[in-house]
């Protein structure tokens, strides 16, 4: 056990790719922590081999010595069992769920209506913080990620709101065209356009948090490339208004 965790950790400093490098890490932890509990079950099953409890102890930690093991292997060839089986079909939807979503908020807000919108929006928008949240609870995220994660889905649940009501409170208000612009959110312009930049602010915050699994297949480059533009676009705006 020495010996393997001394090579993971060689290994893990070789990685390039960031994803690969958490996985090794947790895979390492779950390893040293269930290695002196495997010692441990296996001597309380050796001296009450008739005792049921202690048999289940020994097996139970002996599978997550071998799931550790299995964890470091996969990180170490830069691999997973979800992407033997299913390639990124899973991570390319989600991406493509946020890609989507970000075109959903594009809204005209002379024809908004809360009772044909909201439902839909709400419900997409859970859609994709249940896929993230699934993200979270997995062992190889950290901890310092997984609070960024929940934080990030609080806040585009907030923002949501947010841009709704203000959707709500501009219908009677707007007078004059809205120019469409092919990119992320803000693609409209209207008095208020500070809640749908939070929005777009709280999807990248969740992109960038959830990792790489947010921008792998069905992101391309140019996407992304836009993406980053209307980020850094809307924070020059926020600092001039603001400062």
């Amino acid at each position: 056990m020495v010996k393997l965790n001394y090579v993971a950790a060689r290994r893990q400093q070789e990685l390039k790719d960031p994803h690969c490098r958490d996985e090794m890490a947790a895979a390492r932890g779950a390893l040293k922590k269930n290695a002196t509990m495997l010692y441990t079950a296996s001597q309380a099953f050796l001296r009450h081999p008739d005792v049921a409890a202690t048999r289940a102890n020994r097996d139970y930690v002996f599978k997550q010595v071998q799931e550790a093991i299995a964890g470091i292997s996969n990180a170490a060839q830069a691999t997973s069992p979800t992407d033997e089986n299913k390639g990124h079909t899973g991570i390319g939807e989600l991406a493509a769920a946020l890609n989507e979503f970000d075109n959903k908020i594009i809204l005209d807000p002379m024809t908004f209506s809360e009772a044909r919108f909201r439902p839909s929006l709400e419900e997409r928008l859970e859609s994709i913080i249940s896929g993230a949240a699934l993200m979270a609870d997995s062992s190889c995220t950290r901890d310092d990620r997984r609070e960024r994660i929940v934080a990030e889905c609080n806040a585009v649940r907030q923002a949501l709101q947010d841009l709704l009501s203000e959707y709500m409170n501009n219908v009677s208000q707007l007078s004059f065209p809205y120019l469409h612009w092919p990119g992320p959110p803000c693609s409209c312009f209207h008095p208020q356009p500070a809640f749908q930049k939070s929005v777009g602010f709280a999807l990248i915050g969740l992109g960038f948090w959830g990792g790489k699994q947010f921008f792998v297949c069905k992101w391309n480059e140019r996407s992304f490339l836009k993406f980053l533009y209307y980020y850094l676009m809307c924070r020059c705006e926020i600092q001039n208004s603001t400062g």
